[in-house]
């Protein structure tokens, strides 16, 4: 058909009746990923990010050859970037509600990171939706006391209450927090738990805290509506590795509580739960700003790493999650073989060296394997029968792909 002046015109007239009718917001909706950063203060975040010569500093540390990773925190003249497709809801205790664009200043205080500078970043290059961050953490919060959860009796905590609140107000009020929001679905994909400090103050706390801590991930699965709620607990790692002589308070939370979150991480009666390990970034205060063990002395190179390494566990789980629902499959280069087997499996990919997980069908990891390369045998022979997850890294602990296996 020969389209006329007239007809030209006709057609341009209705393409703006629609547009007006059904707005471009509605044609490109974005969905939205949300996580939460749940805890007590290091979920706040006191990392300091000036002055530049102060070791331990953001500013210092992004000055330093250790950086090379987090190049992307930065603008290529120095400014700190912003992130468009990460958002941060945090309603301050100080009482203001910060909700704007991923970059720095998001911490306990004004000039602080926590890890949702390292998480966010992480997270937002993984999805193509926008990915939204509700930070719902308080100071000096016990999970004994202040976040105790209805299953483990007594008087619910105050702040457990404030935190399933925070999420459904923001979920409920997103269009007003970010007027940018357009419409789309909105899916909360993950959980994050840092906290431990303050169950160190008494026994009793240390001692239930693997009780209270199954129990906070079921009930949060139940009162968001989202029963297999990927859920990460970052491990209290105050005081690192080594146990420091004379100071119970630190004892007592690397010798009971850390173990107790293993202990409920590892509980087979819940799935889909990872603990990120947190103690290979504690720092000594004589390379920190400040002399400042509960706060990791406001190292901000520590916290940058805890919430990149959270998020690096978050996404090995929506791997595992979505690997079992076959939403993704691993490229075609990566091959597990053979399956079925018996003793033992190979597994080829471009990278000459890598790292691999075997995860149950739960999505546990049952053994790790650290640079390892094509023709390494991966000996089977104790694993009982049934089906297996291959999860293969790059050495800097991203994700290649993931493969099934099954074991005779």
């Amino acid at each position: 058909m020969k389209i006329t002046g007239q007809n030209r015109k006709y057609i341009l007239i209705n393409i703006c009746i629609c547009l007006l009718i059904f707005p471009l917001s509605t044609i490109y909706s974005q969905n939205i990923k949300v996580f939460i950063l749940a805890g007590q203060s290091n979920m706040q975040g006191h990392g300091n990010i000036n002055p530049p010569n102060t070791n331990g500093t953001l500013s210092n540390f992004m000055d330093s050859n250790s950086s090379t990773m987090f190049q992307y925190i930065q603008n290529t003249d120095g400014s700190w970037a912003t992130r468009e497709d990460v958002w941060v809801r945090y309603d301050h205790e100080n009482g203001e509600l910060l909700a704007d664009k991923l970059k720095v200043g998001y911490g306990g205080f004004e000039g602080q990171i926590g890890p949702e500078l390292g998480f966010g970043h992480l997270l937002g290059e993984h999805f193509q939706d926008q990915v939204l961050i509700i930070k719902t953490c308080w100071g000096g919060k016990s999970l004994a006391v202040d976040f105790r959860p209805p299953s483990s009796g007594g008087i619910v905590g105050l702040y457990y209450n404030q935190m399933i609140s925070d999420i459904t107000e923001t979920i409920n009020n997103i269009n007003i927090e970010f007027p940018q929001y357009n419409g789309g679905q909105i899916d909360i994909a993950g959980f994050c738990w840092f906290q431990g400090w303050n169950d160190g103050e008494q026994n009793s706390y240390l001692n239930e805290y693997e009780e209270n801590l199954k129990n906070l991930i079921s009930d949060v699965r139940a009162d968001l509506n989202v029963p297999d709620l990927p859920f990460v607990v970052g491990l209290t790692g105050n005081g690192g590795y080594d146990l420091l002589q004379g100071d119970l308070w630190i004892q007592g939370l690397q010798t009971i509580l850390v173990p107790a979150q293993v202990n409920a991480v590892e509980y087979t009666g819940h799935y889909n739960v990872r603990y990120a390990e947190t103690r290979d970034y504690w720092i000594p205060a004589d390379s920190s700003p400040a002399d400042a063990g509960h706060h990791w002395h406001n190292n901000a190179e520590s916290y940058l790493r805890i919430g990149n390494v959270l998020g690096l566990k978050m996404i090995e789980l929506l791997g595992v999650i979505n690997s079992k629902k076959n939403l993704i499959s691993a490229p075609q280069n990566i091959k597990v073989f053979p399956s079925p087997a018996n003793n033992y499996f190979q597994t080829e990919c471009e990278q000459n060296n890598f790292h691999l997980n075997i995860l149950d069908i739960n999505g546990r990891i049952v053994e790790s394997l650290k640079d390892i390369s094509s023709s390494t045998k991966v000996n089977i022979e104790k694993l009982k029968e049934g089906i297996y997850f291959i999860d293969i890294l790059n050495l800097d602990g991203s994700s290649i792909g993931i493969k099934q296996l099954v074991k005779n």
